[in-house]
């Protein structure tokens, strides 16, 4: 009997094959640049790995950039934006990069 993976371990499988690899590139949905600067600083900072941050701060620009670069590793969501709040963000996303891991962003 073959075994198919879920949505969710596939996900799982797919970011910590990202892991793996020496770069990484993140489309960071944040709205506030205070936030989207501490992230860049701190992802800036790690040694082992290098990290493309591709950063806007609405969903619609997020999703324009998918519908045109198909090449980032993982998504970066905040919950609060001002085009999109609360879990709503997350079905467009999924529908616009079914494969990419999404992380979301709570302070």
């Amino acid at each position: 009997m073959v075994r198919h993976k879920t949505k969710k371990q596939l996900n799982i499988t797919i970011f910590f094959r990202i892991m793996e690899e020496n770069s990484v590139k993140i489309l960071l949905i944040e709205d506030n640049l205070a936030e989207a600067r501490l992230l860049q600083e701190y992802l800036s900072t790690a040694k082992s790995k290098q990290f493309t941050v591709v950063h806007v701060k609405r969903l619609m620009a997020g999703l324009d950039l998918l519908a045109t670069d198909s090449v980032f590793d993982v998504i970066l969501l905040d919950l609060t934006l001002p085009d999109s709040t609360g879990l709503a963000s997350l079905s467009p996303l999924s529908k616009q990069a079914p494969s990419l891991p999404i992380v979301v962003l709570s302070s």
